[in-house]
């Protein structure tokens, strides 16, 4: 049964939420919490920020080679992320899915020009950050041969309007009613997730 997978990204994590068509609506498969990099390797999960002379909040040593340093982080991510989606598509691969679609939530902040003047500002940093995750999970997905959406949170329901010819109430309503079903957290972000997956398979 073909799936699609919808994704929300943070710094140094994503929520991940994968749904089939059932009906005239969906069915939500699994809800899960992916990591791009080991938990414990800083340069995977916040390399700008480690660029940047931050450690979290904290101010640590910025490195003599802060694109090098970059450079590391973003490898490591790209290869975590890559090794985690071929799981979830194995995964679901066993239970009889097949992942051919995905979307990508994205935000609108605009990095700036220069990595000097991305890192000398902390929103900056965490743009970067956000922009870093987002572009391992493409690329892990445009790998595994799984077409790619990219949508703007702000514009969902706008989107899914037109996709699905379902108002923004109708679509909360009916996700509401569907979190009896799951056992996984089934918070806005998740609901959001399963819009933009709902989407992309129905554009698909």
């Amino acid at each position: 049964m073909r799936a699609a997978v919808g994704i929300f990204t943070h710094m140094g994590w994503l929520t991940a939420v994968t749904v089939v068509k059932h009906e005239e609506f969906i069915h939500v498969v699994r809800t899960e919490r992916i990591e791009p990099g080991d938990p414990l390797d800083r340069e995977a999960i916040e390399p700008y920020h480690l660029a940047g002379g931050f450690r979290g909040l904290d101010r640590v040593p910025a490195p003599p080679d802060p694109q090098a340093l970059i450079d590391r982080g973003v490898d490591k991510q790209r290869r975590h992320t890559l090794g985690n989606f071929r799981g979830l598509l194995q995964d679901m691969c066993e239970l009889g899915f097949l992942i051919a679609d995905a979307a990508i939530l994205a935000g609108r902040g605009k990095s700036a020009a220069t990595l000097d003047k991305v890192l000398a500002s902390h929103a900056q940093i965490h743009i970067a950050e956000g922009n870093t995750v987002r572009q391992a999970v493409n690329a892990a997905l445009e790998q595994l041969g799984i077409r790619v959406a990219w949508l703007d949170r702000k514009n969902l329901f706008e989107r899914a309007n037109k996709v699905l010819a379902l108002e923004e109430n109708e679509l909360t309503a009916k996700l509401t009613s569907i979190r009896p079903e799951i056992t996984s957290p089934w918070r806005k972000e998740e609901r959001l997730c399963a819009i933009a997956a709902w989407v992309s398979l129905s554009a698909g």
